[in-house]
This record gives C-alpha cells, sequence and structure tokens, in this order.
C-alpha cells in the first residue's frame, strides 16, 4: 500500500494530458506531441471541438439533465407519494372483512 501513495508513484501515474477544467489557462502546454511534432495545449475548449463532438456533447448534457432531474428530484417525491397514497388507496378498493364471529 505504501507504493501507492509515494511520491515517485504516483507523480509518473497521475499526469494530467488535457483538461477541461476551467482553473486550466489557455497557455498552458501539456506534455503530449501532435503529429507536427509540438506540444499540444493542455485546456481543450467547447469551441476548438469538431463538430460531431459538439453535438456529442449537447446530447450528453440533455441525457444527463434527464437523468438528474428523474433520479434525484422525482424519484424521492414518487416514494413519498407512493408511500402516503397505497395505504390510503387500499383502504378503499379492499372488501371489507367481516369481524362478527356470531
Amino acid at each position: 500500500m505504501k507504493e501507492l501513495v509515494e511520491k515517485k508513484f504516483y507523480k509518473r501515474v497521475l499526469v494530467i494530458k488535457h483538461t477541461t477544467s476551467k482553473k486550466c489557462k489557455y497557455d498552458e502546454i501539456s506534455s503530449v506531441k501532435d503529429e507536427n511534432d509540438n506540444f499540444r495545449p493542455l485546456r481543450v475548449n467547447f469551441e476548438s471541438r469538431p463538430m460531431l463532438h459538439k453535438a456529442l456533447f449537447s446530447i450528453y448534457r440533455i441525457l444527463r439533465t434527464f437523468y438528474v432531474s428523474l433520479f434525484y428530484y422525482f424519484m424521492p417525491f414518487s416514494s413519498i407519494l407512493i408511500s402516503t397514497m397505497f395505504p390510503i388507496a387500499t383502504r378503499f378498493y379492499t372488501p371489507p372483512t367481516c369481524t362478527n364471529t356470531n
């Protein structure tokens, strides 16, 4: 376990080659070279992506918004609603039982 946290190990493994972080400056250079043997920029901008990647990223954002809104906002609300409405609904739709034993 000690080998995983040593500085020489994680300096070699955890190398950031590209990022979309807003904390990264536009003029920072990565350690990766492109086909012209020039160092690539570290930050990837939305404007510098191809049109297909822009379209796919937009679709991803729409689907992620739907997923988050469904599972993190609607599911807790629906579970509270179902746990409240289920006893009320079963009370009105179950046949009455006879408790008189005579």
